[in-house]
């Protein structure tokens, strides 16, 4: 039994594939590759994987993680990108794999690219408040810095956020109604690139 992190990109139409459709592609991918994966025990098995940090609909990125559990050795992880990749469709792709250093609870900090699609961005210069409606149906204020905000581009811009604040909340707080999401990089508390 080995636990593995792989580093994968989500890009183009695959942005389109929700949570659950990528599991099945997973799970997919490690069947026609034959290499077999740990199963939980009891009456109903399921392979041990999971996304670290899922995506949401239609948002792209290229850092996403997929933490897996091998039943047996496979070698060196270097390899396995190359021995994977084949079974992915054209948007999905593994960059490299590696033994977990994190733990998924460490990840505090995302950064992201908002490219506006409608309106324009109005970039503030003094804090904005970002609100966020709770599971309980109570409304959470967040405070976002505006040196978290940058202008990358005329269209795009980069923000950092808590990872639990979606960047289309700040899009629209900043009054563009629709953009396209690209998730850059995951940061822990110290502001180390998550690994």
């Amino acid at each position: 039994m080995r636990k593995c992190r792989l580093f994968f990109e989500k890009t183009g139409k695959t942005k389109y594939i929700s949570h659950l459709d990528l599991m099945r592609v997973f799970r997919r991918m490690f069947n026609r590759a034959e290499i077999p994966l740990k199963h939980s025990e009891g009456f109903n098995p399921h392979p041990l994987l999971s996304i670290v940090l899922p995506l949401s609909l239609g948002q792209e990125s290229v850092c996403e993680f997929l933490d897996v559990t091998f039943e047996d050795e496979v070698g060196s992880f270097l390899r396995l990108p190359e021995r994977l990749n084949p079974y992915l469709p054209n948007g999905i792709r593994i960059t490299r794999a590696a033994v977990p250093l994190m733990k998924p609870g460490d990840i505090a900090l995302v950064r992201s690219e908002l490219t506006a699609v409608s309106g324009a961005w109005n970039l503030p210069a003094a804090n904005i408040t970002v609100e966020k409606k709770t599971k309980s149906g109570n409304i959470r204020q967040i405070e976002v810095d505006a040196s978290a905000l940058e202008r990358v581009g005329e269209t795009t811009i980069a923000c950092t956020l808590p990872s639990d604040v979606s960047p289309q909340l700040l899009a629209n707080t900043l009054g563009v109604e629709y953009c396209e999401i690209r998730r850059a990089a995951v940061f822990d508390g110290r502001g180390k690139e998550f690994e």
